[in-house]
This record gives structure tokens, C-alpha cells and sequence, in this order.
């Protein structure tokens, strides 16, 4: 569902419906990704790079797909570029302190 809405343009409803998923505990690595877009195009950068740092760390534990692994670097890569430094830096720390 949270992949229609996205599809939809509506990445709020997009990101509540991601959040549950994951809150419920039947996301796969995926919906990390999925989440970390809404969140990128609803200009929730920060919140972004938190859960695309997640998608990696899954995907890397589960063998992910190749692709996803890529765009979510690329992802992260340019929101750290254009952000104010140390934004990703603490991103990450806050992915691992909520896990």
C-alpha cells in the first residue's frame, strides 16, 4: 500500500503506511528504502539518510538486491553532499541507537 501512495505522489501517507510496516515488524529490507524515498521527497532529509543507513545495514545482513544497495549509497551520498556536515554522520548514529 505504502508503495501506491507513493507511486500517488502522496509520500505522507506514503511514509505512514512505510513507519507501520516496519513499527509491525514484516518489513523486509525494502520497505527501508521505500520509507527513506517518501521520507527524501516529503524533504525529510535527515529522517531519509536514517532509513536508508537501515536498508543497508539489513540488506547487507540478508544479501539484498544489488541495485536497491546502489541507489541507496547514491542516495545517501547526495543528501550528505548537499546537507550541513555532519548531518549523515548523526543519521547514522541515531539508526543504530533506535535499533
Amino acid at each position: 500500500m505504502g508503495c501506491r501512495y507513493d507511486s500517488l505522489r502522496n509520500y505522507s501517507k506514503a511514509c505512514e503506511l512505510f513507519a507501520l510496516a516496519i513499527d509491525l515488524k514484516c518489513a523486509e529490507p525494502l520497505v527501508y528504502f521505500a520509507y527513506g524515498k517518501a521520507l527524501e521527497m516529503s524533504g525529510k532529509r535527515k529522517e531519509a539518510c536514517v532509513q536508508y543507513q537501515r536498508f543497508l545495514e539489513r540488506s547487507q545482513r540478508e544479501g539484498g538486491e544489488t541495485e536497491y544497495i546502489l541507489r541507496a549509497k547514491e542516495r545517501l551520498r547526495r543528501l550528505s553532499a548537499s546537507s550541513p556536515t555532519g548531518e549523515m554522520s548523526k543519521a547514522s548514529e541515531e539508526s543504530k541507537v533506535e535499533e
